[in-house]
C-alpha cells in the first residue's frame, strides 16, 4: 500500500511540475 501511495504522490508531483513548466514556457512566449 505504501508503494502505491508513493507512486501516486510521485505522479501528482510530475503533473504539477509539468503544469508549472508549461505555464513558464507560455509566459516566455
Amino acid at each position: 500500500m505504501a508503494t502505491i501511495a508513493r507512486r501516486t504522490a510521485e505522479a501528482e508531483l510530475c503533473k504539477t511540475q509539468a503544469f508549472a513548466s508549461n505555464l513558464t514556457m507560455s509566459d516566455r512566449e
